[in-house]
């Protein structure tokens, strides 16, 4: 019975046990808050780059003739918008009836190196349904995080 009371008594090791215990949770969090914010911010970079190529989509570039940039040259000024990301990684697409005041649409696909997994995928979903201005979504392909920004404008 004695030695029973004296081994509750002990609080050897007591100190290691709860590292092993906390530690592993505390690292997943700040982990997926780093790749989090990564992420917001890959969103944010993207997001400028799309409304930069949509306002140059936007403006003809020889005003005589009402010729407007090719989706070479819009995906040009995304890419040089959003240093964030590699450009082979990126897609985008220009849809417009290249006429004024009509509607000029950007569309801008990224792929971001994501380790986390779906975690990072439903924050992503939670910031865009809680900011308006443009469209966008995320999916989840393999370790990548696939982001897709839609900027609309009218033709100037």
């Amino acid at each position: 019975m004695h030695r029973l009371r004296r081994i509750g008594r002990d609080e050897r090791g007591a100190e290691v046990l709860e590292f092993a215990l906390v530690f592993p949770l505390f690292a997943f969090l700040v982990f997926a808050l780093m790749f989090s914010l990564l992420a917001v911010g890959a969103w944010v970079s993207l997001t400028h780059g799309a409304l930069q190529g949509v306002r140059y989509a936007s403006i003809p570039t020889d005003l005589l003739s009402g010729t407007y940039p090719t989706n070479a040259q819009v995906a040009t000024r995304v890419s040089q918008s959003t240093p964030f990301f590699y450009s082979p990684a990126c897609s985008t697409t220009t849809t417009s009836g290249l006429s004024e005041n009509q509607p000029v649409s950007v569309a801008v696909t990224c792929s971001f190196f994501n380790p986390l997994g779906a975690l990072v995928t439903n924050f992503g979903k939670m910031i865009s349904h809680s900011i308006g201005g443009s469209s966008s979504s995320s999916s989840q392909v393999g370790g990548n995080l696939v982001i897709t920004v839609t900027a609309t404008a009218r033709a100037e």
